[in-house]
Parts: C-alpha cells; sequence; structure tokens
C-alpha cells in the first residue's frame, strides 16, 4: 500500500486564488503554464491574490527594464523568477 499525502485545502486554495489572479490578465494565446509556477512559488506570500499578482507583474517590469539577464531566461522561467524574488 502507497502513503497517502495530505495537501491542506488553504494552499490548494491560495494556489488556485493567486492563479486566477494572474489568468484575469492573461492574454488568450500566452501559455498558462508559468502562472501556474508562479502560483505555486507564491502560495506563502502575504497578501491576498491580486495583490500578489499585481507585485509579481511589478517586479517583472522592473527587471524586463532594469536587466537584459532576466529576459535571456525562458519565457516558462521568467514568470516564476519575479514570484520567488517577490517574496
Amino acid at each position: 500500500m502507497s502513503p497517502s499525502v495530505a495537501v491542506s485545502n488553504y494552499f490548494v486554495d491560495r494556489f488556485k486564488a493567486i492563479y486566477a489572479a494572474f489568468e484575469q490578465e492573461r492574454r488568450w494565446w500566452r501559455s498558462t503554464v508559468p502562472l501556474r509556477y508562479a502560483a505555486m512559488a507564491a502560495i506563502q506570500s502575504e497578501g491576498d491574490a491580486a495583490q500578489i499578482a499585481s507585485g509579481i507583474r511589478a517586479v517583472n517590469k522592473g527587471l524586463k527594464e532594469g536587466s537584459k539577464w532576466h529576459w535571456s531566461i525562458s519565457p516558462i522561467v521568467q514568470f516564476p523568477v519575479g514570484a520567488i524574488l517577490y517574496q
């Protein structure tokens, strides 16, 4: 028998809320993968989901304007990097 894994509903609900906040501003042609990774990275950030999404977008904007290295990173990783720095 394999061990079961229990995940707190708090973290699942938090992920869903942050991901939904990201989705509100996503263009239809953009991948959802970076948003999911960023939502996972931001679960323990303080604030409500809209504040977190806005803060991460601001960090990414700052990285885009202030550093060339950020945009040499794969687009799948850029958004989660912003989420990690936001924390």
